[in-house]
This record gives structure tokens, sequence and C-alpha cells, in this order.
């Protein structure tokens, strides 16, 4: 027992290591683990991992070969074993791998990633094409690259890159991700900035490769599989963002963003006891976590708990006091309640309106439409253009409209779509959705597109996007 623990213990500590970017001790670490112990599937796998982040595909492949035999029915050490195939250049190979492992029940995002070889830019091993197939690996392929043109840029490039996103200065971190991903494209820490870099830009589906990659390039790292889900669930794609929260908690079980990123898309799915188990383990490790008492209060207030909904956003606006969505989500759930005199309900609407104003940076200073046009443009701002409350009552108003008068353009918050899209869309000259763009971005979309009047068909209802209209992109 005491010599299993002594290596469960050296994993861990190499596994954090890994993690750390000290790449050098964290092989030293795993390299003792496999000389005590030539079979244990982790240390392979991790080695393999490392091997690979230094661009060795082929002298990785060993090691994941050793992890599969030793556990052929864990997911990851297939996902690896694939990929280092792929880039190695042995495409034949890592198709029956792919083939082998689906007969185990390989699936997911991941794999479909690799089926359909959508990391394209990544090179094979260097030095794979130079050797005869029958050839051994030498000594010296085995001797993971530390700097360099071969394997990942200095720490110095790194940090840079880190500090300007840090410091909010996302288009130079883009440009930065962007240099240093093209000279070391299996440097996975340069694919998860740059999908950081976009998303904090509000390029969202633009985000959504390089978040891919990441998540193949760094398969220790929860963060990247979690990165990678919030992006799924801005597009709309809630199953494939539960995929990549679970795999974050499998790989960091005390990870409270994924437990509370994964409860909020358990809300859009419908299964609202799973997401409050899920708040609630959040609040566990984190108890003054504010994204948790704001989907704790959305999962009770869709079980018709509005008192306790009431509650935990009063919580979440004693942690952070100047949140529109608290604020927007506590007056929806105060139109249900008998215990607020409406003055009260109104003064909580006009402190709303004042926190949302004091962030707008800026108003557009000039107008994009036409002062006296032709047609009137008209842009609909609204979550529910599908079978909803509000899409029926807006087609039976937009077909009376005459089309010659008023043109409409619709500004959807939100990816479901249905038969009632379906028919509705033709009405509208453009449809242009805000999903997936901040504030700033959506504002900038509307007033782009000379919108003479803007209508906010949501209120404090779910999806709304009420804070793009203090920024004023229409008369």
């Amino acid at each position: 027992m005491s010599v299993s623990l002594t290596v469960d213990q050296a994993l861990q500590q190499a596994i954090k290591l890994h993690r750390a970017g000290d790449l050098q001790e964290a092989e030293r670490i795993y390299r003792a683990i496999l000389s005590a112990v030539p079979n244990h599937p982790d240390a392979n796998h991790n080695l393999g991992v490392l091997i690979v982040q230094a661009q060795q595909p082929s002298a990785a492949l060993p090691h994941f070969k050793a992890a599969l035999e030793t556990n052929p029915h864990h997911q990851q050490f297939w996902l690896s074993y694939i990929y280092a195939l792929i880039q190695a250049g042995r495409q034949e190979t890592a198709r029956q791998a792919l083939e082998q492992g689906r007969q185990r029940g390989l699936k997911g995002d991941a794999v479909e990633i690799l089926a359909r070889q959508l990391l394209p830019a990544l090179p094979a091993d260097p030095g794979a094409k130079k050797k005869s197939p029958k050839s051994k690996p030498s000594k010296g392929d085995t001797t993971v690259r530390k700097t360099g043109q071969h394997g990942y840029p200095g720490t110095k490039e790194t940090n840079a890159m880190a500090a300007l996103f840090n410091r909010g200065r996302h288009v130079e971190a883009e440009a930065l991700a962007r240099k240093i991903t093209k000279r070391f494209p299996l440097f996975g820490f340069g694919w998860k900035a740059l999908g950081a870099a976009l998303a904090a830009q509000g390029r969202t589906e633009e985000s959504l490769e390089p978040k891919r990659k990441a998540a193949v390039l760094l398969p220790m790292d929860a963060e990247a599989k979690t990165n990678l889900g919030n992006t799924f669930k801005l597009l709309g794609r809630l199953e494939e963002a539960e995929a990549s929260y679970r795999c974050g908690l499998e790989l960091k079980p005390d990870l409270a963003e994924a437990y509370c990123n994964l409860g909020s898309t358990l809300i859009d799915l419908g299964r609202l006891e799973e997401s409050e188990a899920c708040c609630r383990r959040v609040l566990e490790i984190q108890p003054d976590y504010f994204e948790a008492h704001l989907n704790m209060g959305l999962a009770l207030q869709e079980q018709g708990r509005l008192s306790e909904a009431e509650d935990c956003y009063r919580r979440a606006l004693e942690i952070r006091p100047d949140s529109p969505e608290a604020y927007s989500n506590l007056l929806f759930t105060m139109n249900y309640s008998t215990r607020h005199h409406p003055l009260h309900q109104l003064e909580v609407a006009r402190r709303y309106g004042r926190i949302v104003a004091k962030k707008v940076q800026m108003r557009f200073p000039a107008r994009q439409c036409m002062p006296q046009p032709e047609r009137l443009r008209v842009g609909l701002v609204s979550g529910d253009i599908r079978n909803h409350s509000v899409g029926y009552f807006l087609e039976s108003l937009i077909m009376q409209i005459d089309r010659s008068r008023v043109e409409l353009i619709a500004f959807p918050t939100h990816a479901r779509t249905d038969d009632l899209t379906v028919r509705i869309k033709p009405y509208f000259v453009f449809w242009k959705p805000l999903f997936g763009l901040n504030d700033e971005a959506a504002a900038r979309l509307i007033h782009s597109e000379g919108v003479h009047i803007l209508l906010d068909l949501s209120g404090h209802t779910a999806h709304n996007r009420l804070p793009v209209f203090a920024w004023k992109p229409a008369p």
C-alpha cells in the first residue's frame, strides 16, 4: 500500500508540474515512475502527451500503446494515440486505430475532430520522412526539446502573450498568439490563448476552432475543456457543451467554473433538478461564487420556487452589487410576487438602468441610417422568434406590415430555431444574430445596419439584450 501511495503521490506531483509548464521536471518524474512500474497507464500516457507537445509524436507512440494495452477502455488514451499517429504521418494506422476505438465505444466531439482531420495545419514529425519504415528511433528521439522552433516558444514570449490578455489588450494578444501558433502548431497554450483572445472580442464562432485544438493538444487541462464548453454553450450547442464540461470535471472534480457552467447548460436543457445539484456543489466549493447563485436562482425560478429564487438573486447582488444580470433576473421574478410595492419595483428597475448606462463606454456620434428614407428600417431584438408566445404574436403582426414602407431586420439573441422561425424569416430583409457577440459588438452591428427604430421584444425574460440599447445604436 505504501509503495502504491508513493507512486500515486509522484504521479500527482508530475501532473502538477506538467500543468504548470515545467516539462523537464515532469518528464523526469514520469520516467522514474515507469522505471518502477513499466506498465503504469497514466504515467505512460502523460509522458506521451509531454513528448507530443515537444513535437516528437513518433517517439510518443510506444507510451500511448503501453497505456492502451493496460487500459483499453480509457477514451483519452485512444484519442492521444490516434492524434499522435496522425502527427507522425501514419494516416492508415490512425484510421485503423480510430475504427478499433469506435468498436470499443469511442465517441464524441474530439473523435469527430480527428476523424475529419480538422487539424490540417499541424505537421507530421519533422524526422518521420527521413527515416526508413524499419528504422528504430535513436536514443535522442525521446529527448524532449524545451524551446525553439522544434518545440514551443520561450517563457518570455509566452508571458508577453498572457500579459497582453490580462491587461485587456485582446487584439494584440490575438496577433501574438497567431504568430506563436503558426511557428509552434503543437503548442496547446498558444491555441488556448488565441481562443480566449477571440472570445474576449465577442468573436465566438471564430474562437471555436482554436479552443478545439487546445482541448485536443492539452488533454489534461480541465480549463481548456471548460473554455470549449463555454463556446459551445454560446453557440446553442448544448449537448456538446455538456460533453466538454463533464470532461473538464473528470480531470478536475473541484473546478467550480465547470460545475457552474454545466448547471447553466442543464437549465437550458430543461434538467432543472440536475442543475440545482450542480449549483449546490459549486457553492460547497466556493460559497461566494456569484454565477452559482445566479444559476441557482434560475433553476429554482423555473421550478416555480420564486421566493427562493429571489433570495438567490439578492445574495448574488450582495456579492456583485453592480450586476445587470442579477438585477434583470430579480426584476423578472418580482413580476410574479405580491411582496413588493410597485414603487419599490420601479426603483429597482431604475437602479438597473443606471448600472447598465454606466457600463457604456461610448454612444455613437453619427447615424448610419438615412434621415428621410423611402422605407423605415426597423430592427427587432428577441430570443424568441420561434414557437413561443412572442413568436406567435410577432407572426400575426408582421404579416400585416406594408413592406413597401417598412423593412424589418431581425436581431435574434438565441440560436434556437424551429418551424415558426422558418415561416417568419422571409418577412425580414436581413437576419443578423447577436448571440455570441458582447454588448459593444452587438451594438456596432446594429448601428452598421442603419436601423431607424430598434425594438426590444424580451424585457427581463431569458436571452434579453437590454444593455445593448444603452449604447443607443439607433435613433
